[in-house]
């Protein structure tokens, strides 16, 4: 299945940099169209025309034109046969304490999260363009029951999109029941436009087409490797260099005026003296000596060490959250493999699984979401990619950053990818299930088997990653 990408939607300035960079990196996407021209111009002009749209705005997309932040000007929101589309979690979480409980979010203005924005830029572009596929990925939190009628935020998703004609059959996921060594538990829901000139649902209806993407993306589910199996070696240039950018970061906060602790001190006493654990012992030896401990603050290396005490063959310790959070089961008694907890944004993980213990690289994070980072990276860094940025002094006018290096990449920037990205290898077997279910009729405009492919095969992308 190869695809064309036409846009994609994105506020975070490092993200659309992220997006130019993973679609113009041919080894890594070869069934995407190329982003540039074979022949290029001097002022890159010529390539400038091939990219893909990055809009900015995802509440502008229900209109005939919108800012896109590659061109440096409003261009035509085009349309597309499959949409993929995926909005923040914060608003529907059940790990945040802060979500949304009395009110249904989709029907609200604006949410804290942001995703009662995304929803509406979504549902517009759906009513003014008319996609042929959709499929949209949340928590499964979005099922949750809310006041006295028991709605759910699901319910009036799946209203609205009725509503502009569309038939929708959810599917609840974890990534580690499709080849990845994490847990990630989602809800996708393929939307199909019913009536739809593509589609021969006379021959096959969308019924029978449901039926059948339910048993292909059931043929998809494969076990994970150890998650083990898939960490960088200790002793790999990229751990030793992430050790080094810790020990910095963790020199500059010690030099600086200590902050107050606040209450973590009581708060984590108060922890001990529940779960019966003794707190406030000296920290044993082998943590003392170990050099990632020592990057950690004071709060952190409290949190590793309560979580030690209560839960000792823990593989993944998460010190960033809250206690209760820190660790979950990651052996796996059918499988005999480790299976790492669902990659956080703003994650810290002390990995207990590798001797010595260190805390994952925000690139392995990556690597467990099915994204093949290090590939990705090492092309970055020595073959460059481009990434097109455009003037403020002149509207449309584009400057092009090439060549090695990958100072933009940040660790953090990985994170909050990790954290927030589908899990790849799901994506692919639900889209992939999606078209080969559905009964596509020949284009009668297209002269060849190639154009007739290639205007099926048209691909938007539409992801708060």
């Amino acid at each position: 299945l190869s695809m064309k990408h036409f846009f994609s939607c994105e506020s975070n300035k490092d993200k659309q940099r992220w997006i130019q960079a993973a679609l113009n990196c041919g080894p890594l996407m070869p069934a995407l169209s190329p982003l540039k021209s074979a022949c290029e111009s001097s002022d890159g002009e010529s390539e400038l025309l091939q990219l893909g749209c990055i809009f900015q705005d995802i509440e502008t997309l229900g209109g005939c034109e919108a800012h896109c932040v590659v061109h440096g000007k409003l261009c035509p929101v085009p349309g597309c046969d499959l949409l993929v589309i995926g909005s923040s979690c914060k608003d529907f979480s059940k790990a945040n304490p802060k979500k949304e409980t009395q009110k249904l979010v989709f029907q609200q203005s604006n949410s804290l999260g942001g995703s009662a924005q995304t929803y509406h830029g979504f549902t517009s572009y759906v009513a003014a363009h008319s996609p042929g596929l959709v499929t949209y990925e949340n928590v499964d939190g979005l099922e949750e029951q809310i006041g006295a009628h028991a709605q759910s935020n699901l319910d009036v998703l799946m209203q609205t999109m009725k509503e502009l004609g569309y038939s929708g059959q959810p599917l609840r996921t974890d990534a580690s029941s499709f080849g990845l060594p994490a847990r990630r538990r989602r809800l996708y829901i393929l939307f199909v436009r019913q009536v739809n000139p593509k589609l021969h649902t006379q021959a096959r209806s969308l019924t029978e087409s449901f039926e059948m993407f339910n048993n292909m993306v059931a043929s998809c589910l494969r076990s994970p490797p150890c998650a083990k199996d898939l960490l960088l070696n200790p002793a790999s240039g990229e751990v030793e260099a992430f050790l080094g950018e810790r020990k910095e970061k963790s020199a500059k906060a010690a030099s600086k005026s200590p902050k107050s602790s606040g209450n973590w001190a009581d708060q984590h006493m108060k922890f001990a003296e529940a779960e019966g654990l003794r707190w406030g012992q000296p920290y044993p030896e082998e943590l003392k000596l170990n050099p990632w401990f020592e990057t950690l603050t004071a709060r952190e290396q409290d949190v590793l060490a309560l979580s030690r005490a209560q839960a000792p063959d823990a593989g993944f310790r998460n010190v960033s959250q809250s206690l209760g959070r820190v660790h979950t089961a990651s052996w796996c008694k059918d499988t005999k493999k480790r299976v790492a907890p669902t990659m956080l944004p703003g994650q810290l993980l002390f990995l207990e699984l590798v001797k010595p213990p260190r805390l994952m690289l925000d690139q392995e994070a990556l690597l467990f979401q099915g994204f093949p980072a290090p590939l990705f990276l090492k092309l970055v860094e020595t073959e460059g990619i481009d990434v097109y940025e455009c003037s403020s002094a002149a509207r449309g006018s584009v400057r092009k950053r090439s060549g090695p290096g990958r100072k933009w990449l940040t660790e953090s920037l990985m994170a909050d990818l990790a954290g927030n990205a589908m899990a790849l290898p799901v994506l692919l077997a639900i889209v992939q299930s999606a078209v080969a279910s559905l009964l596509f009729r020949p284009d009668s405009r297209a002269s060849t088997r190639e154009e007739t492919a290639d205007a099926l095969s048209a691909l938007g992308i539409l992801a708060d990653l």
